[in-house]
């Protein structure tokens, strides 16, 4: 799903996606200048491997996404959200979503087994 950054304005563009392991809803806003705000939930699993035995097991996917989009090069000092830039005034919330995932993807893992 592409989003045109001048479609964004001060009421909220819902959007939602979704893949076989996870779906990707919320919105977006217009923030101020060239930024927008996305604020979305992830959900879903997923198999991984365990970090210390190396099995296969089903992760379960919880998470809040809070983000800043710029239109252009971010220039600001922002350290409470990640920004991302687009530079063809469109917000491609596919590959944020996609993005997300992957670095959710990367967290150090155990399974029950390795836990106890």
């Amino acid at each position: 799903m592409k989003i045109e950054c001048r479609r964004i304005g001060k009421t909220p563009v819902a959007f939602q996606l979704e893949t076989k392991e996870a779906r990707f809803f919320g919105t977006i806003v217009f923030q101020k200048g060239s930024l927008f705000y996305v604020k979305g939930h992830i959900e879903g699993h997923f198999s991984a491997p365990c970090d210390i035995c190396a099995e296969p097991f089903d992760t379960i996917l919880d998470e809040e996404i809070e983000i800043l989009v710029s239109d252009g090069v971010y220039e600001g000092m922002d350290e409470r959200l990640d920004v991302v830039e687009v530079m063809d005034s469109v917000v491609d919330m596919d590959a944020i979503f996609h993005s997300e995932v992957e670095l959710i993807k990367c967290d150090y893992r155990r399974c029950q087994h390795c836990k106890t």
